[in-house]
Parts: structure tokens; C-alpha cells; sequence
């Protein structure tokens, strides 16, 4: 297929429109032939139920296997840079994804995130160790704004939804080796696959991921480095299915994750506390750290779940039940410093259980609906020890602190949506969904329970209604109003035995989805929030340990999104992402905050004063005016049959604040990614050569702030590598 004049056109303007995109992918799963002239479909379950994705009225984005490596999206935080208003943020072990401006700060036990993560359908609680990396992914399904009624678990901002492939009759395997070097530490990822079947009823499949890399930060104290990682990740599937009609999976999965990079902070901004003591060493360059501990994130996670699926003539019964428990050991040094020895460590025990039962009609008639019940019920518990001791290293250490705080939460929701065709184009939505909560809280700090166990139960109801209009076959309008919850919540990690007040968040959009052409396809939204009762949190001042947790009165959020695929010929394609987001604290009296107090005559602090301010008009945190981001990925046809295939990709941001009194903040930055591939003839062997982070961005990972001073944690600095893939 030539390209016309009409292409080229399209796309100088989508060039032109943006800087943007990516990094490497999940060793993924393709399901697209690249081969193909047009742009292919993608089957998405937006709706709990198989539907083509231009068909779905909703603002989701969906990458298939291709798709994930063509943008070089490799976790689910580098999301980022393919879809629009997407960042995912992390405090420590703690993932805070947001999407249009609603996220979590929340890192107590307990305190879900606002952005719910789900693997296969099974909700995964636990933030603290949500750090997703899988070996095969059939498709990542980003759906973005409130989502009340068909998913429920807090989902005011949105939903990542995480698609493995179920086992394959027919055996096939792949195996993948990496190689990678950052700042002279070497980077080493094993992964595998493999399924096939073990009757003519019953198929399994095995997947498994070593990774290590050495530590690329230098030790300023000890001369040595800190950032070192190791992970082992196993999962497996049993697939039963003996006939047409009946549909059981089991999914066994263990984790086992040692991190001190996400944990190694540094002071930024010329203030810590230790420019105060004449001799001490402060880092002031990035990825250099001077701390008194070795800093630990450790993560255990096992978890297990069953999906059936009963086909029953007119409808459809699905259930689907998990079981998950975690082991979180996190230490961080407090004041980024070696002169105080000053840690908080947590030692937080995690089980979950949840069940969900879903009727799905599946007949030709002009009401299809779905009705269901869902039950969740966690029980965690923490030991959280602050300890001072003698620099450096610990040379005497003495606990100052010890808190037991444990939490729990039984949750039981009923939901239904409905569909209906009032005429052949148009279709209106009503879906609702009741949910009944209770939490329970209790902690006991220094041997002694300064309340009784405290309790609440909550109530609300949540709704969604759409109107969608199919132009033609090939665009589809939309209008939504919907609203989302989260209930108050205890703060584990403090001594208050004051909930917060629940979370609100009604929204309206208008979307089109529109295939113009068989080359091109574009996706525009266009929204509102009206959001009440923000729960964020931010550090406790000294002496105190831990977190405060608090409400921010009223948010409002305006945005636009833009998103764009175009196949320029056979072996050439693109994407395009934009967000335009106006995301501003509407009210919000008495933000906890922190003031630098200066050192005379120097330009540095020695630490901040704890303010509580009023930041009514100022940006929200993790929001960007805007983001763009763009990729490209070309193939290319090589004598004897092998192929060549090159794809780059650039993400650009705008300012981003880390802070309620918009103080901290990250720069204006853009990524840059490549990865070059060579594919034998028989597709068994693949050769790539790649590079992240090409132009050596400084980005911030996480910014805060505590009495001690400022601090910051990069994400990775430029890292260059090799991969070679079997296939099998």
C-alpha cells in the first residue's frame, strides 16, 4: 500500500502536534498481524463482557501484546507513556498510580488506592506490592474516570486491568535473556513461558522472571553503592474446559522482591538538615547517597484464584474468587543523612479474600444487562519501629518507637447495568451499584492502647448513565455522567483514632470514537470532576513518626484527551497520546505543609517548619497541565526472510508537583526510548539492542518532604542493553 498525499499530511500533523514516548516491553503475547493494511481491532471486557474496542462507550485505552512492545511499556507504572493523563506514581514500595488527576497519597494499611489494579479480574488490595511485572500479557486495559458501578474498590479515578493468556492447547514456549548496564552496574532479567496441554480436557501453563541488578547509586559513607534489586515472580495456570459451555481457571502465583533503589533517597534543593553540622556529607549531585542504614524494601506475595465461566443458553454465569497474602519489610532512612541513624521500618502482614458472582444475559434482544454481587474482606497488621542510633551504620541503636496497628475491612456490593437499544443507532446505559463497608481499627503504641478498637460501617449507592449514538459503522458518540466512592478510612500509621470523611466524585464526559479512515483512528474525550472530600496524606513533623491523613474539602478537574493510531503503510505505524488537564484544588484549608528554614548568608536550609496553609487554587499533586506522547514502529523485510524492526518512542510532560503547597516539583521533561530487533526467518530467535532514557533525563520518581529537609528519588538514568528471545 502507497502512502497518499492525504497520509503524509496526517501525519506531519500528528507529528508536529507532540514530543512523546516509551521504553521496553512486557515479554508479551501477540495477538495482531502487523502484516495487515488497517488498523486491526482489539476485543476489550470494559464492560465485564467481550466487545469490540470503538463499540465501548467509555474512555479506555487498550494494549494488546504488538501495541506494549511497540510503546516499550514494561510495568504498569511506564503506562505513562502510552496512555493519555496516566502517571504512575510511587512512594517507596507504595504504587499511587493516577489518572486524570485522582490518585492516591494514601500508604497506611488498608488505605486502597484510588486507581484500582486488577489481574485477570482479580482486584489486587494491596499497594505495597502492586509493582506488576509479568512475562506474557495478552492485552493491558487502562479505563479511565469513576468507575462505580461494574467495578467497585474505591475506583474514583479509574481501573488498570491486567489480561494473561489462559493455557493453550497446542505447546509453545519462549524464553528471553537481558542484558543491561546503568551507571557501570550490570542488569541481568531471565524470563520464561511455556503451556500446553496435559489431556484433551485440561491445559496448564508456567511462566517464571529472575531479575538482578547491581547497585548503580554511590555510597558517599560507605564507598560502596545502594540501589541494588532482585526479584523471582512465578505464575502458573490449570485450565479446565470440557467442553464449549464450561470454563474453569486456576492461577497459582508467588513473588519474592528485595528493592533498596525505590528507598535510597537523597536531599534536593540545597535543604536537609545536614547542612547545618560543618563536615557533614549531604549529596548534592543526583543518584549519590549518604545514609546511615541500608535501606530494604522485601516483598512476599502469594496468591491464588479460580475464574469459571458457565454458558447456560440465554445468559452467562461467572465467578470469580482470590486469596492473597502479603509480606512487606520496608526501611528508609528518615533524614537522608549519616548523622542521626534515624529510621522508620514496617512490618506490615497482609491477607485478603474476595468473591465475585456476575449474570450476563447473551441474546439478540434490545436489552442486554448484567447483574452480580461482590464480597471483600481484608485483615492486615503492622509493626512500625522508629529507631535512633549512634552513625555510622548503627554503631548503637536504641527503638523509640513501636506501633501495632491493624486494620481490617468486610465489604459486601451488589451491582446491575443495563443496555438498551431504544433504536437501531442509539443506546442508553443505567447501571447502579450498593455498597455496605465496615472498617475496624486498632494499634497499640509502646506497649500501650491509647483507645479501644474503633469501628464504622458505610453506606452508598453509585451510579452510571450513558447515552451512545453509532453514526455509522465507523463512529460511535457518547455522554456519560457517573460518580465514584471511597469511604473514610483509618489512618494505621498515626495515633488518631478519627476516621477520614468519605470520598465523592461525580463526573461528566463526552467522548467520540471514530475510525475515519481504514488507516487511521482517533479517540477524543472531553470531561469534568466535581470532587469532594479528597483523602491525602503527607509526612508527620518530628518527633513523630509516620504519616498524617487527612481530607482536602473540593477539587474540580477539567481535561481533555486526544488519542490517534495511524498505519501508514504495511511495516509503518504510529500512535499519538495527548491529556490537556486542568486539576486544582477547589478548597482545601489547612494543608499540611512544609516551610525550608534558611541558613544566613549560605542559600541552603537545615530542614522546614511544619505550616498548615491554605492552598485553595493550587495544582493538584501528580497533575500536569498536559502530556504528549508519540511512537512510531517500522518493520522491514531482509533477504533470506528474516526481518529488521525498529521502533522509537518520546513522552513529554509538563511541570508536576509533589506537594499540596506546590513547592516540590518536577521540571518539564521528556523520555526518550529505542529498541532495534532482528527476527530470524522462522520467528524462533529474536535479537534486540535497546536504550531507555536516552538523553539522561533527571526524573523524579518521588519528591517529599519532612522536618528533616527535602528529598527526592530518581527514577533510572540512561540504560542501554541487549535481549535475546527464543521461541518455541
Amino acid at each position: 500500500m502507497k502512502i497518499t498525499n492525504k497520509k503524509v499530511c496526517a501525519l506531519v500533523a500528528a507529528l508536529s502536534a507532540s514530543t512523546a514516548l516509551v521504553q521496553q516491553p512486557v515479554f508479551a503475547q501477540s495477538k495482531n498481524d502487523n502484516s495487515a493494511d488497517n488498523i486491526e481491532d482489539i476485543v476489550v471486557t470494559a464492560q465485564r463482557r467481550d466487545e469490540r474496542l470503538q463499540n465501548v462507550p467509555v474512555a479506555v485505552t487498550a494494549l494488546d501484546a504488538g501495541n506494549l512492545q511497540s510503546v516499550g511499556a514494561n510495568d504498569v507504572r511506564q503506562l505513562a507513556i502510552a496512555v493519555p493523563g496516566f502517571s504512575g506514581g510511587r512512594n517507596f514500595a507504595v504504587f499511587q498510580p493516577n489518572i486524570r488527576g485522582v490518585g492516591s497519597t494514601g500508604v497506611s494499611l488498608g488505605d486502597e488506592a484510588n486507581v484500582a489494579l486488577y489481574i485477570d479480574g482479580v482486584y489486587q488490595p494491596n499497594a505495597l506490592a502492586n509493582l506488576v511485572d509479568l512475562v506474557a500479557v495478552d492485552r493491558v486495559e487502562v479505563l479511565r474516570g469513576p468507575q462505580g458501578t461494574l467495578f467497585g474498590r474505591n475506583a474514583t479515578g479509574g481501573l488498570i486491568n491486567v489480561i494473561t493468556p489462559d493455557p493453550k492447547f497446542t505447546p509453545e514456549g519462549r524464553v528471553l535473556l537481558q542484558y543491561g548496564h546503568l551507571l557501570g552496574a550490570n542488569d541481568i532479567n531471565v524470563r520464561a513461558y511455556a503451556t500446553g496441554g496435559l489431556t484433551d480436557t485440561i491445559a496448564a501453563d508456567i511462566s517464571a522472571i529472575y531479575r538482578y541488578n547491581d547497585g548503580y547509586l554511590d555510597d558517599l559513607v560507605s564507598g560502596g553503592t545502594e540501589g541494588q534489586a532482585r526479584a523471582i515472580n512465578t505464575r502458573g495456570k490449570l485450565l479446565f474446559q470440557p467442553g464449549d459451555r464450561t470454563k474453569v481457571v486456576v492461577t497459582l502465583a508467588y513473588l519474592n522482591q528485595l528493592d533498596n533503589g525505590g528507598n535510597s533517597s537523597q536531599p534536593i534543593g540545597g535543604n536537609s538538615v545536614g547542612y547545618s553540622v560543618p563536615g557533614a556529607i549531604v549529596p548534592d549531585t543526583p543518584f549519590n547517597v549518604a545514609l546511615s542504614i541500608d535501606p530494604v524494601i522485601k516483598i512476599r506475595s502469594f496468591s491464588a484464584a479460580i475464574r469459571t465461566a458457565f454458558d447456560l443458553g440465554a445468559v452467562s454465569f461467572e465467578t470469580t474468587g482470590a486469596y492473597t497474602k502479603d509480606r512487606v519489610n520496608q526501611e528508609s532512612d528518615s533524614d537522608t543523612t549519616p548523622l542521626y541513624a534515624d529510621s522508620n521500618q514496617f512490618l506490615i502482614h497482609n491477607r485478603v479474600f474476595s468473591q465475585e458472582v456476575r449474570l450476563l444475559s447473551q441474546n439478540e434482544s434490545r436489552l442486554q444487562w448484567i447483574v452480580g454481587g461482590y464480597f471483600y474482606d481484608l485483615d492486615g497488621h503492622t509493626t512500625l519501629n522508629r529507631f535512633l542510633g549512634t552513625a555510622p551504620r548503627y554503631s548503637s541503636v536504641t527503638r523509640t518507637v513501636n506501633m501495632l496497628p491493624r486494620a481490617t475491612v468486610s465489604s459486601l456490593a451488589v451491582f446491575a447495568e443495563g443496555t438498551y437499544g431504544i433504536f437501531d443507532p442509539l443506546k442508553l446505559i443505567l447501571g447502579v451499584r450498593y455498597t455496605s463497608e465496615k472498617r475496624g481499627f486498632g494499634t497499640t503504641v509502646n506497649g500501650v492502647d491509647p483507645f479501644p478498637h474503633q469501628s464504622m460501617k458505610a453506606n452508598k449507592w453509585t451510579y452510571r448513565a450513558t447515552a451512545n449514538y453509532q453514526i455509522d459503522d465507523r463512529t460511535l458518540i457518547y455522554v456519560t455522567y457517573s460518580t465514584g466512592y471511597k469511604s473514610g478510612v483509618y489512618n494505621t500509621y498515626g495515633t488518631s483514632p478519627v476516621p477520614t470523611e468519605p470520598e465523592t466524585i461525580a463526573s461528566y464526559e463526552v467522548g467520540l470514537k471514530s475510525d475515519p479512515l481504514s488507516w487511521l483512528r482517533t479517540n477524543i474525550s472531553l470531561f469534568s470532576y466535581d470532587y469532594k472530600d479528597l483523602q491525602v496524606s503527607a509526612r508527620a513533623p518530628a518527633p513523630a513518626t509516620g504519616y498524617l491523613l487527612q481530607n482536602a474539602a473540593n477539587a474540580r478537574i477539567r481535561g481533555a484527551e486526544l488519542e490517534a493510531q495511524i498505519k501508514a503503510s504495511r511495516n509503518l505505524s504510529f500512535r499519538f497520546a495527548g491529556s490537556l488537564l486542568n486539576a486544582k484544588y477547589k478548597s482545601f484549608p489547612g494543608a499540611q505543609s512544609f516551610i525550608p528554614i534558611a541558613i544566613p548568608g549560605t542559600g541552603l536550609f537545615s530542614g522546614n517548619a511544619t505550616a498548615s496553609l491554605d492552598v485553595a487554587n493550587n495544582r493538584m499533586t501528580r497533575a500536569p497541565k498536559y502530556t504528549l506522547s508519540l511512537s512510531g514502529d517500522w518493520r522491514h523485510a531482509l533477504s533470506g526472510g528474516s526481518e529488521i524492526h525498529f521502533n522509537a518512542n518520546a513522552f513529554h510532560s509538563a511541570r508536576v508537583f509533589f506537594d499540596f503547597a506546590n513547592r516540590l516539583s518536577q521540571s518539564p521533561y521528556t523520555l526518550l526510548n529505542a529498541e532495534i530487533k532482528w527476527v530470524s526467518q522462522s520467528k524462533i530467535l529474536e535479537v534486540s539492542i535497546f536504550g531507555r532514557n536516552l538523553t539522561n533525563a533527571r526524573i523524579y520518581q518521588q519528591a517529599s518532604a519532612n522536618s528533616f529537609g527535602d528529598f527526592v528519588t530518581y527514577e533510572r538514568p540512561l540504560y542501554a542493553g541487549m535481549r535475546i528471545g527464543l521461541n518455541f
